[in-house]
């Protein structure tokens, strides 16, 4: 019971945030923006005991300038093995479309009260229109107990 209301709170969000993206707003170029909100799903996998499943996920970031930014996250990953993960990340730009990032999160299996510590390396490319972004992504996740979580998917995002 408890699983099912924490999944429909999460695509409450997921929603939300959606209808977000779809706000209308002044048009500004890209450099303007300082928000970023995205939607982000795909596929993860791990390598040590062959597994996949989906995941879904938002990000916000907050540009402090046109090359750096610092970014919050939370991703649900379910089918094969089921986990919840929200953390930080730096984020580097070194041009106006490709993002590098690395920080730390808690990543936590469903059903468990135990946390881990992970660190995230991610690689994303938005290809920009107008204030819409729609782009690839791929992380690592590096978990404290060496069950590694590999994350390709699309991104979804909205700059304001």
């Amino acid at each position: 019971m408890l699983f099912a209301r924490r999944r429909a709170a999460f695509l409450g969000a997921v929603a939300v945030l959606a209808a977000l993206l779809l706000l209308p707003t002044p048009a500004a170029a890209a450099d303007d923006h300082h928000h970023h909100v995205s939607v982000v799903g795909g596929g993860a996998f791990k390598a040590e005991k062959p597994k996949s499943s989906f995941f879904l996920g938002a990000e916000y970031e907050y540009k402090f300038n046109s090359k750096v930014g610092l970014a919050a996250y939370y991703e649900e990953t379910l089918g094969d093995f089921d986990l919840q993960a929200f953390g930080v990340m730096f984020l580097i730009h070194p041009t106006d479309s490709l993002k590098l990032g690395a920080g730390a999160a808690v990543e936590r299996k469903f059903g468990e009260r135990k946390n881990k510590a992970l660190i995230r390396l991610q690689a994303a490319y938005d290809f920009h229109f107008g204030d819409a972004t729609l782009g690839p992504m791929f992380a690592w996740d590096l978990i404290e107990d060496q069950s590694n979580v590999v994350y390709l998917g699309f991104a979804l995002g909205y700059g304001f």
